[in-house]
């Protein structure tokens, strides 16, 4: 024990225990807006998006590719501000839709993902 009488073990259990509340409040945070860009993610795979239109029609795909939609949390239309597939590097142009060198199927220009990554100016 040291003057104040704490001894490095407990100091050490009540840094560790601050820790982990700590850690999982951050976690459970990140885990919250996963789940809601998930399920975005999941009503564009279906096919089921608010933006509908034509670039949420994604009868023709495969379950593996309506997969990369879901695993990169895309979305029909961007909530991201200053983030939308137009201006993204991986959009592909096309009218009305474009497509996506990474999630397949249509695109919206006006929607989002994950793997988003800024156009070279």
């Amino acid at each position: 024990m040291n003057e104040n009488g704490l001894s490095r073990r407990s100091f050490l259990s009540m840094t560790l225990g601050c820790l982990s509340v700590g850690c999982a409040s951050f976690l459970l945070s990140c885990q919250k807006k996963t789940e809601a860009e998930r399920q975005g993610a999941t009503e564009m795979a279906k096919g089921e998006s608010a933006a509908g239109g034509p670039c949420a029609d994604v009868s023709g795909l495969t379950e593996q590719e309506k997969q990369t939609r879901v695993s990169n949390a895309y979305v029909g239309k961007s909530t991201t501000e200053g983030k939308f597939c137009s201006n993204c590097s991986l959009f592909i142009e096309g009218r009305p839709c474009g497509t996506c060198s990474l999630v397949k199927g249509p695109i919206n220009p006006d929607g989002y993902c994950t793997a988003w990554v800024a156009k070279a100016t």
